[in-house]
C-alpha cells in the first residue's frame, strides 16, 4: 500500500427553492418546493488498484427533493423530503472479507407540523419505508424511526 498524494476532483451543485404560496397566491395546498443536486468526480477510483478508507469513497451524487403542502386541516402542514445518495468505491466486509460495492439508495422522510403563532408541534418519520442501507462502509444505518417535538419561538414581536 502507499499514500495517495494527489486526487483531482471536480464538482457541480444546483439548488432551487420556491415559496409556492407566493408564486401561486389563492391556493392553499402547495406551500413550498425545493431541490438540491450535487455531483463530485474524482480522477482516481478504488477500481484502479488504490486502497482507500475515506478518500476514494466520496459521495458521488446527492439529491434532495423537498415538498411542503397543506393537509386540509387548520394549521397543519406536511413536509416531505426525498433523498438519493450514491457513494463511490467499496468496502471489505469484516466477517467474510468479501469486497462489497457501495450501493446507491433512496430515503423518504415525512414531518407533520401543527403551527399556531409562536408554538409548533411536530411528528416525524425518518426512513419512512424502512430502507436497509449502509452509508459509509459496512455501518448499517437505522431503519424507520419516529420522533416528535415541540418548538416555541420566544422572539419578540
Amino acid at each position: 500500500t502507499s499514500n495517495i498524494n494527489r486526487v483531482e476532483a471536480l464538482g457541480a451543485e444546483f439548488s432551487a427553492e420556491a415559496d409556492l404560496s407566493v408564486l401561486m397566491p389563492g391556493q392553499m395546498w402547495l406551500q413550498g418546493f425545493g431541490v438540491n443536486y450535487s455531483y463530485l468526480w474524482q480522477d482516481k477510483k478504488s477500481d484502479d488498484g488504490y486502497e482507500s478508507y475515506y478518500v476514494l469513497d466520496h459521495l458521488r451524487q446527492k439529491l434532495n427533493i423537498n415538498l411542503l403542502h397543506g393537509s386540509g386541516l387548520a394549521n397543519i402542514s406536511v413536509n416531505w423530503n426525498l433523498a438519493y445518495r450514491e457513494r463511490s468505491g467499496y468496502y471489505t466486509e469484516s466477517v467474510t472479507g468479501n469486497i462489497i460495492d457501495n450501493k446507491p439508495f433512496w430515503l423518504t422522510d415525512v414531518r407533520l407540523i401543527w403551527q399556531k403563532k409562536h408554538l409548533g408541534i411536530y411528528a416525524e418519520a425518518s426512513n419512512l419505508f424502512d430502507v436497509s442501507y449502509a452509508d459509509l462502509g459496512e455501518l448499517r444505518q437505522p431503519g424507520r424511526w419516529i420522533k416528535a417535538g415541540l418548538r416555541i419561538n420566544i422572539k419578540g414581536q
